[in-house]
């Protein structure tokens, strides 16, 4: 049996056609703006008030995409993150931050680089926020 694509071009197959690197910016700005912003100067994320409202886990995995986010603005080079520098930026126990990225990193939701750093990788982005959503973050 030879399957072949519609000559013009009209193969409803191509509606499945995607970049799996490429970011929904709308929607991850959409998420992250009642809990943190960027530094246009820095880069670095800077926290509101909102973030303390999240779970740990979910103020981890709000932090590591706010560098995700700094990242693709072009303001850093590195979107990984080394576990010591969370909790000096979070305010969050070390205690606290460590297990959490174990789970995050288990859960499949954040990735680990070979230097022990932590990051968002653009696949598990939109999993990243609808588990986010789930857990209590309203995008209104």
């Amino acid at each position: 049996m030879n399957i072949m694509a519609d000559k013009n071009d009209n193969d409803p197959l191509k509606d499945l056609l995607l970049d799996a690197d490429e970011v929904d910016r709308a929607q991850l700005a959409k998420a992250l703006k009642n809990y943190l912003g960027i530094d246009s100067k820095t880069g670095r994320v800077v926290l509101k008030p909102g973030f303390k409202t999240l779970s740990t886990r979910n103020r981890v995995l709000t932090y590591l995409l706010g560098y995700k986010v700094s990242t693709l603005l072009g303001l850093i080079d590195s979107e990984e993150v080394a576990p010591k520098d969370i909790p000096n930026e979070t305010g969050l126990p070390k205690g606290t931050v460590y297990p959490k990225l174990k789970e995050l990193k288990e859960d499949r939701l954040i990735s680990q680089s070979d230097s022990s750093k932590y990051y968002v990788a653009p696949h598990q982005i939109l999993t990243a926020i609808e588990v986010l959503n789930k857990e209590g973050i309203k995008n209104d």
